[in-house]
């Protein structure tokens, strides 16, 4: 970013004055952390006078219940109340003071009993004196128990004493820390804030200089630009245009400047363009707009333009290419895509078709079949005793027939539907399914020893029941070609992301595939092994590719003759 002079000399200055705001913050700071630290030691002298003032009131209180317990003159009573009361008062006012400092208010937890069970050790002491008890009295206080609750006391606001002091020793260091800091802040700040201002001048020279050589360049950046630039007014006539537009629209920049744009732009495009202008002389950069204008030879060339005014100058600052051209090669795209969506129409219809055609002639098959069932069950039973072996055979081949063409139909029917089904996307625990799904392949695995190795397998996004149906029919694959193996095993699991989708696979140790017929495997009634060794309809993994397709995944498959096979299947991943 290239500075103008002006912004050079407003930082410079500007500089120098955040340098003497700093100063002033700093220097306000300080005189705050200084009153704060002032508040904090007379805070200090409050509690450590506070603390001797209530020793001062213990003491005088034992004075006189030691002078009244030895003598009995009332005299001694005069000292004891008041020195009570001043001790508790000034508990609640230390309570008070040592709010923010919790090892204090601990002391506080500490000293508060001692003082109060001494209070009342010397009011018992008073009451038995004045009961006329005056050996027992001169022995308890022989025996020194008052003494030891007196030190107790001592010790307890000693140690008050001794954090309050502490507390001032290390605001005092505090204070002459930040004094020296504060001091040092302001003095460099004052050199700082007067070497930019030194720097703002001395700059201003040669700046000027800098000025008039970059004017000197925008001026040849102006005039060999192969844009076409231009400088318009608010009141509708070109400025200043540079030589591009003459080799453009064949116009001299005399011609063009001599009457308001708008002459020279196409009908159709006068109303956008003039709103487009508003929309600039109000103070808004429009980044993309296009319209026609009209060249010398009447004809008219499609501009794209970019523009951004200067609302004090009243003039908008704008750059045009011409996209002629490529509006041509557009039109003929849109064409193109047109023609392509018209035979996509075309294509989808026929699939349409093919689908209708496909359901009407299974449903229409199921009729003459039903009818082959019955007849020959009827068969079977009036005539099956008298019919030979072979006949019998026959009748048997032809019911088996039936049948297979009966499955072969539910599952035309099934895929049928796969591509007419409504999807209904919902978050599946993979996993889940792939067990929920084992459990309903229990039958076909009946009687076999099959190790299943399930994988961790996380969510998708995915139709529930259009997903399950993609499992059973790979899962039930692995179990019908892993039917030769005395152990069977068969893997559910995940690979790493590919482009941005999950890969999952389905593996098992059966009978496998030659490679070379690979890409037949997904096709509708594609079989690699006859229908003698595997039973089935060729249908299973056309469902499953179709499914997989709908979900915006893609499947493949990998194996060897007798080495087993893995089929694999894409998930985009969730957003």
């Amino acid at each position: 970013m290239k500075w103008s002079i002006e912004q050079k000399i407003r930082v410079g200055f500007g500089l120098g004055l955040a340098c003497l705001l700093v100063i002033g913050a700093v220097s306000y700071r300080s005189a705050t952390r200084f009153t704060e630290t002032f508040r904090g030691v007379e805070q200090t002298d409050l509690v450590l006078d506070e603390l001797n003032q209530t020793l001062v009131a213990i003491l005088n209180a034992e004075t006189g219940e030691r002078g009244y317990a030895l003598t009995g003159n009332p005299l001694y009573l005069e000292a004891i109340e008041p020195g009570s009361a001043i001790a508790r008062k000034k508990l609640k006012a230390l309570r008070k003071l040592t709010l923010d400092n919790p090892v204090q208010q601990q002391r506080l937890d500490i000293l508060e009993p001692l003082i109060a069970t001494k209070l009342e050790f010397i009011s018992r002491l008073i009451e038995r004196r004045k009961n006329g008890i005056v050996e027992p009295v001169a022995r308890t206080i022989a025996m020194g128990d008052a003494k030891k609750m007196m030190d107790e006391i001592r010790t307890r606001i000693d140690e008050m004493e001794q954090t309050e002091r502490e507390l001032l020793e290390g605001r005092s260091r505090k204070t002459k820390a930040e004094a020296r800091q504060t001091m040092n802040v302001v003095l460099l700040g004052s050199l700082v804030a007067v070497l930019f201002v030194v720097l703002a001048s001395l700059i201003v020279p040669n700046d000027f200089r800098k000025r008039r050589r970059a004017e000197d360049e925008r001026d040849r950046f102006f005039t060999l630009s192969l844009d076409m630039l231009c400088i318009a007014g608010f009141d509708g006539y070109f400025k200043r245009v540079n030589p591009a537009w003459e080799r453009v629209l064949g116009f001299t920049p005399e011609e063009l400047m001599r009457e308001p744009y708008s002459g020279f732009i196409h009908p159709d495009d006068l109303e956008a363009t003039t709103a487009v202008a508003s929309k600039i002389a109000a103070g808004a950069e429009v980044i993309s707009f296009e319209n026609r204008y009209r060249c010398k030879d009447g004809s008219y060339r499609w501009l794209l333009w970019s523009a951004a005014p200067l609302v004090e100058a009243q003039v908008i600052y704008a750059a045009a290419r011409d996209i002629t051209e490529r509006k041509q090669v557009d039109a003929r795209i849109e064409k193109l895509n047109n023609e392509l969506k018209e035979h996509a129409g075309q294509l989808e219809a026929a699939n349409n078709e093919l689908e209708a055609f496909s359901y009407s002639v299974s449903h229409d098959l199921r009729a003459p079949l039903r009818h082959m069932g019955g007849f020959l069950e009827l068969l079977q039973k009036k005539a099956g005793p008298v019919l030979d072996e072979p006949s019998q055979r026959y009748v048997k081949l032809i019911s088996e027939s039936a049948r297979e063409m009966g499955a072969l139909i539910d599952d035309l029917l099934a895929f049928s539907r796969m591509s007419r089904a409504e999807m209904r996307a919902a978050s599946v625990d993979l996993r889940r399914l792939v067990e929920e799904t084992i459990k309903d392949l229990e039958p076909e695995a009946a009687g076999r020893e099959i190790d299943w190795k399930i994988a961790p397998l996380p969510e998708v996004q995915a139709d529930p029941s259009l997903l399950r149906q993609v499992l059973v029919n790979l899962l039930s694959n692995s179990i019908k070609y892993s039917r030769t193996r005395d152990h069977a095993e068969i893997e559910i699991g995940c690979q790493p992301e590919e482009n941005g989708q999950r890969v999952f696979f389905v593996r098992d140790n059966g009978v496998g595939f030659d490679m070379q017929y690979a890409g037949k495997l997904f096709g509708v009634f594609q079989r690699l092994h006859d229908s003698s060794e595997f039973e089935g309809t060729g249908i299973g993994l056309a469902t499953v590719q179709r499914i997989v397709g709908r979900h915006g995944g893609r499947t493949w498959a990998e194996g060897v003759v007798d080495g087993g096979a893995t089929f694999y299947f894409s998930l985009p991943k969730a957003a």
